[in-house]
């Protein structure tokens, strides 16, 4: 895996949803697919796609359309590293897979451990006359 790629699993395509959602969409002639069609391909809800398209799109690998679709970015400026990173996921699921899933642990161990950090912060009881 290239550090390219990697860049893009840990900034941009960070879960199996977003992957499927880039797949799904860079496999197309530049074809609209409404949101409905896209979770019944990643397999969940669509009311639980909305964050995800929407990253996905304010990073510039979608469009979204006036009906409520999206399409694949072809000229993103990271295109090449989108088809790489697709490529190698047809070639090997499991390689990608496994550095999504590292990601994704990496994130709530910091999460953990700020949270953790953040409780031993001390900080002042607020009185009823205390203006901030």
């Amino acid at each position: 895996m290239t550090p390219e790629i990697q860049r893009l699993l840990e900034t941009t395509i960070d879960s199996f949803e977003k992957l499927e959602i880039v797949r799904s969409l860079w496999r197309t002639d530049g074809a609209a697919w409404s949101i409905d069609r896209l979770a019944e391909r990643v397999g969940t809800s669509s009311d639980h796609m909305g964050p995800s398209l929407e990253e996905l799109a304010a990073e510039g690998l979608l469009c979204p359309t006036r009906d409520h679709a999206y399409t694949a970015v072809k000229s993103h400026v990271r295109a090449t590293s989108i088809t790489q990173l697709l490529e190698l996921y047809e070639r090997d699921p499991l390689v990608v897979m496994r550095v999504i899933n590292a990601i994704a642990v990496r994130r709530i161990r910091a999460m953990a451990a700020r949270t953790f950090a953040d409780s031993f912060l001390m900080r002042r009881p607020r009185r009823a006359d205390d203006d901030g």
